[in-house]
Formats: structure tokens, C-alpha cells, sequence
């Protein structure tokens, strides 16, 4: 799969509610608060070097999700 490069370099938000935890589907221990009613994917909030840490591999060769 030759994806990674959106979640490698911007945040990734999404509503609350779609985590695992509020019957949603996104792993909520991979994700963190943005505010009170959007979250995002861990490690993708900081704005120098955002990284999401489910994304295991190489952006654009061999990127990858992992799912806990």
C-alpha cells in the first residue's frame, strides 16, 4: 500500500464520538483530545513534525495502519 503521507504531516481529526469508546470504530488509546468534541490521531496534534503513531512504515512505499 502506498499511503502514510496525510497522517505523516497534518493532524487528523475527527469527531468524538468515532472512537471505540463512544461506539465509534477509531481505537480511542490511538488517539488524543483536540477539544471538547474533536479528537485526532495520536502523535498528529503537534504542529512541527506531526506523526501518527499508528502509522508503522514508509510514507508513499510501504505505509500502513496499525490497529490495537
Amino acid at each position: 500500500m502506498t499511503c502514510g503521507a496525510c497522517c505523516a504531516y497534518f493532524r487528523v481529526s475527527f469527531y468524538w464520538a468515532e472512537g471505540d469508546d463512544a461506539s465509534g470504530r477509531v481505537p480511542a488509546s490511538l488517539t488524543e483530545p483536540v477539544t471538547p468534541f474533536l479528537r485526532c490521531m495520536a502523535g498528529t496534534k503537534p504542529k512541527n513534525k506531526p506523526h501518527c503513531k499508528a502509522l508503522i512504515g514508509t510514507p508513499g512505499e510501504n505505509g500502513q495502519l496499525r490497529y490495537l
